[in-house]
């Protein structure tokens, strides 16, 4: 799985990159990108299918930061989303071929750096096991699709863009400030300098106090800014959807 999961990685960091340097060539940007990318498609599918029938397996890589091993954790929940992201992928790759015929001479070369990008940080969100890394990677995800979505420059992209952006960075608070209280929850409960640490599965233990009131306003938050208010709020689906339909 891990094996499968960084040739995937590789592979799109280097359809990124190649698609990067040959922007001025759009004909040869064009089949790099979309062949390397159906090859990391692949790749990810085959470490997806394998983590629904395998027990769950963690990675982890020390850092720099004490606080924030990188981890990876496979198990059949991941692995079944991480299988849907890969055939969406491949789909969307090989219809890339033919769709990406419209961009010449606006940079397709960038088309195929951004969403080798955003593939893979959407994978390793769903895999990533630790606080930090998950929001790094949620930004890298967010950051990607916002110039997928205004590469059109026109008005109505740009405007759905910007929906987006608001949307995915109110969105990317909440869970940061709902990751903080859990901490923050977590070595109030605890002298051990550990217990500070960001792994899930310390953060999400039931026995910490923040359980229910605080992860109750929060969720509630959350749920009323993203489906409580859909005609007085910008910040529900449908209205970012119709924005950037275009797009």
């Amino acid at each position: 799985m891990v094996e499968l999961l960084a040739a995937s990685g590789a592979l799109s960091i280097i359809g990124a990159l190649f698609s990067l340097l040959l922007v001025r060539w759009d004909s040869a940007a064009k089949f790099v990108g979309c062949a390397f990318g159906v090859l990391a498609a692949l790749a990810s599918l085959a470490s997806g299918l394998l983590a629904i029938v395998s027990e769950p397996f963690l990675l982890t890589a020390p850092t720099v930061f004490w606080f924030a091993d990188f981890t990876l954790l496979w198990n059949p929940l991941a692995g079944l989303i991480v299988v849907v992201i890969s055939l969406l992928s491949v789909a969307a790759w090989i219809y890339g071929f033919s769709y990406f015929d419209e961009y010449r001479g606006q940079g397709i070369g960038q088309i195929g750096f951004y969403m080798h990008l955003f593939i893979i940080s959407m994978l390793l969100v769903v895999l990533s096991d630790n606080a930090f890394w998950f929001l790094v990677l949620f930004e890298l995800m967010s950051l990607t699709s916002y110039f997928l979505v205004v590469f059109d420059q026109t008005k109505q992209s740009i405007r759905g863009g910007f929906m987006y952006f608001v949307m995915a960075h109110v969105g990317f608070m909440m869970i940061m400030v709902a990751f903080f209280v859990m901490v923050w929850e977590m070595r109030a409960a605890s002298s051990s300098r550990r217990s500070g640490r960001l792994s899930f599965p310390l953060a999400w233990r039931p026995s910490c106090s923040f359980w229910p009131s605080s992860g109750s306003v929060l969720k509630l938050v959350c749920f009323r800014s993203t489906h409580g208010f859909p005609k007085l709020t910008p910040l529900h689906p449908l209205t970012f959807l119709r924005s950037c339909r275009a797009a």
